[in-house]
């Protein structure tokens, strides 16, 4: 292209052998070649059902995302390596699509969106992109579990729907017909812990540099280019776990009964 490509934490890429998520945001350099770090959200196909990659339209389910995050800040700081681990990826999709009634034959992540398809769309809605928005803060059963923010209302405006679709897929998994609406003041909360974590700077793949977050309870990252800050997500990690029987894999954040 003539011009940078962004591409988004937790994006879903349909095609090739198997369809594949973002590991991390990377603004790819114009005129270039890019290899992006994925990790595989079908486990059971390994033969091209396409020559090329497309857009879903759809993201990682937070719960995961929050997992991955962790990971992925582990694999750089010990490997230098934006890796996550893919058995693990598989074992929580594995779980999820149980519990969601998929069936999908290869395992796929996407098997489960369209089981749920009609569901995750009235959510999709819901979360409409409003004019000037630049991020937001997505709340489960009345609890605050995941922020995102751009630099721009435009790329806001093309990235919220397909943002909300992950965050959707695990508030229908949780649903609880009853709960306490989360509050301004509990928003400021989750958003102290994600400014006052804990920081570690790496080079990014592609332009700019890649933030590790790793705070109270908390994790994401950032992608910073010019002192510009293009995209951050972050996570409430103790989520998955506290609202499901599912064991999670936090790496050096250790469990959050433990922090406490």
């Amino acid at each position: 292209a003539d011009r940078p490509v962004l591409l988004v934490d937790g994006e879903q890429l349909i095609g090739c052998k198997q369809n594949r998520i973002l590991n991390l945001t990377i603004l790819a350099p114009a005129y270039s070649e890019t290899s992006i770090p994925v990790s595989c959200v079908e486990q059971g196909r390994w033969r091209y059902d396409s020559a090329q990659f497309r857009d879903s339209g759809q993201s990682l389910y937070a719960g995961l995302r929050a997992k991955k995050a962790v990971q992925v800040s582990r694999s750089l700081a010990s490997h230098g390596a934006p890796l996550a681990s893919q058995g693990k990826s598989w074992a929580d999709l594995s779980m999820k699509s149980e519990r969601l009634g998929s069936s999908s034959s290869t395992g796929a992540m996407s098997g489960i969106f369209e089981r749920r398809e009609s569901e995750v769309r009235k959510y999709v809605k819901a979360a409409r992109w409003q004019p000037a928005q630049v991020g937001a803060l997505f709340s489960i059963n009345g609890r605050f579990v995941g922020i995102e923010l751009f630099d721009s209302d435009t790329t806001c405006s093309k990235y919220l729907e397909k943002i909300a679709s992950g965050f959707a897929l695990d508030a229908i998994d949780y649903f609880t017909p009853v709960y306490a609406v989360a509050t301004v003041d509990e928003a400021r909360r989750f958003l102290e812990r994600v400014v006052t974590a804990e920081q570690a700077r790496f080079d990014a793949v592609g332009l700019g540099d890649d933030v590790r977050l790793d705070g109270e309870a908390c994790a994401g990252a950032a992608l910073v280019l010019d002192g510009r800050v293009v995209h951050l997500c972050g996570f409430d990690v103790s989520v998955d776990t506290e609202m499901s029987s599912e064991d999670g894999d936090y790496g050096d954040l250790g469990r959050p009964s433990s922090r406490r």
